[in-house]
């Protein structure tokens, strides 16, 4: 077993109650993943699929971001916290999109106003446009969000926690919600703001190395709250 696979089998002793150690078997597994239809690309990054006992254990924090939702770990409070919009949004009012070479940024929003104490909605999208597969070299997350209220800073993402290796196929989407921390970096919400007029942008930095990652594309809308 690699170190892996010797860490998930302790994991499924804690967790199935058992006393001392004895000898499970546990399988990685050729499972297939298919989301809304579209089978998820594997790669030497993807996270392992294990089964035990007829059932299979997923990666968390896979899982959840390939369905658009955006998960931290507390280490000090041993906690896993999952944020996702509340609705799937299917239609937006406002949207606007930007180009570079074989590769789109698109931001939309639910509604161009928004009632005070209502959730404003708004989620982007990174799309390949490229009849063949594409190599990019970005940060975590792809892209991020900033919220400007007459040209002051309100809110803004930080983009480059770590460099990741991406590849896209012909129509490959990356998409996110715009959630906001609360009660510390650890948990998200969707997100409220007072009454007034509102400019959200999503940035995109990427290349085709690592030395030539760069913001290379932006896209805007406003909104309006009542």
């Amino acid at each position: 077993m690699n170190k892996k696979l010797v860490a998930l089998a302790l994991i499924l002793c804690l967790l199935l109650g058992t006393t001392a150690f004895s000898y499970i078997h546990v399988s990685m597994s050729s499972i297939t993943l298919v989301f809304n239809g579209k089978k998820a690309d594997v790669d030497a990054k993807t996270p392992p699929i294990l089964t035990y006992n007829n059932q299979a254990y997923v990666p968390l924090r896979y899982m959840a971001e390939q369905m658009g939702a955006e998960v931290d770990y507390n280490g000090e409070n041993k906690e896993v916290s999952i944020g996702y919009l509340t609705n799937r949004i299917v239609q937006s009012q406002i949207n606007a999109s930007s180009h570079y070479e074989d590769f789109s940024l698109s931001i939309f929003s639910e509604k161009r106003v928004f009632k005070e104490n209502e959730d404003i909605r708004v989620w982007a999208s990174f799309r390949h446009l490229g009849d063949e597969s594409a190599l990019i070299y970005s940060g975590e997350p792809l892209f991020a969000f900033e919220i400007l209220s007459k040209s002051k800073e309100l809110y803004s993402e930080i983009l480059g926690y770590s460099l990741e290796t991406r590849t896209f196929g012909p129509n490959d989407e990356y998409n996110r919600n715009l959630l906001i921390g609360s009660e510390g970096p650890y948990r998200y919400q969707n997100l409220h703001l007072p009454k007034g007029d509102y400019k959200i942008i999503v940035r995109a930095m990427f290349g085709e190395s690592p030395s030539t990652i760069e913001d290379r594309l932006k896209s805007e809308i406003e909104i309006r709250v009542e």
